[in-house]
């Protein structure tokens, strides 16, 4: 059974990812200029705020013993290493010119927005995740780094799997820093003290 906040989260999510695609159709690709003003944008952050606390309480509601945590870690890391492996896919896709997903709100042809990052006179493709900016796949992935540097340094076996692997490591790590998410890296520092805790 899924508690109801995480149901009632699955459904806003749901309805309006279908809302943006037919909202957004014959607008700018930045996209909800509305929602995005100073005087809807604190409710809009207070409510995104409270769908996500809803979500995290409602797992600790399913997930109330060890083997269902094993169960929601391993679906969590299954989950991120589908965006760091697309996101590697969007590094070498796009200078090989395969098709590659639009960055959101970045350019439709790619040439400017959230999908670049410059460092002098070089400019580097971000990767994303599948429909979000390079810092939502940053946040995504970077937990899944922590949790798998814990599974791997305890003996907690329930965690262990091809999941918590060397390799899916790495291939997190490559899709973090090829993010630039500066925020997300700055983030990971500042917590490498409780992480070696």
């Amino acid at each position: 059974r899924i508690p109801v906040p995480l149901g009632l989260f699955f459904l806003v999510v749901i309805v309006s990812t279908i809302g943006s695609l037919a909202w957004s159709a014959g607008m700018s690709t930045e996209g909800f200029d509305v929602l995005r003003n100073p005087v809807f944008r604190p409710l809009v952050q207070m409510v995104s705020l409270g769908l996500r606390a809803s979500a995290f309480v409602a797992v600790q509601m399913w997930a109330s013993d060890d083997a269902s945590w094993a169960r929601v870690c391993k679906a969590t890391l299954f989950a991120s290493t589908l965006v760091a492996a697309y996101g590697l896919y969007q590094f070498i896709g796009y200078y090989n010119g395969w098709p590659v997903m639009t960055i959101h709100r970045a350019e439709a042809g790619m040439s400017g927005g959230y999908a670049f990052f410059a460092i002098g006179s070089l400019t580097i493709f971000r990767v994303g995740s599948f429909v979000g900016e390079p810092k939502v796949a940053a946040q995504f992935v970077l937990p899944s780094i922590i949790l798998i540097m814990f599974a791997r340094s305890t003996v907690n076996v329930r965690l262990r799997s091809w999941l918590t692997s060397v390799p899916i490591l790495v291939l997190h790590v490559v899709a973090f820093i090829l993010t630039f998410a500066t925020s997300s890296i700055f983030g990971l520092f500042l917590s490498l003290p409780v992480l070696a805790y």
